[in-house]
C-alpha cells in the first residue's frame, strides 16, 4: 500500500472540469476525479486511459492547507485559460 501524501488535482479533456483525484486507502492508488474509471499516476501531465483528463497540479498534505488551495487555484486557472 502507498501511503504517499502527494493528490492530484484533474483537469477533463475539453478543460470544463475539475476535480480531485481520489486514493484508494485500500491500495494507495489515485483515480481519475473526473470519471472514477482508472487508476493514474500521480505525476503532472499523466493521463486518464478511461476519459483522457490530466493531471494538472500535485499537492502535499504535510505542507498545509495552502498547499492545497494554491494547487487548486493554479488548476483552475490554466483550465480557464484553455476554455474551461
Amino acid at each position: 500500500m502507498n501511503k504517499s501524501s502527494f493528490f492530484t488535482i484533474l483537469v477533463s479533456p475539453n478543460y470544463a472540469t475539475v476535480r480531485l483525484g481520489w486514493v484508494s486507502p485500500s491500495t494507495g492508488l489515485t483515480y481519475c476525479g473526473i470519471c472514477l474509471r482508472a487508476a493514474v499516476l500521480p505525476e503532472v501531465g499523466a493521463e486518464c486511459s478511461g476519459c483522457g483528463a490530466l493531471v494538472a497540479r500535485l499537492f502535499d498534505l504535510r505542507e498545509g492547507p495552502d498547499s492545497i488551495r494554491q494547487a487548486w487555484k493554479e488548476a483552475s486557472l490554466a483550465a480557464s485559460a484553455y476554455g474551461g
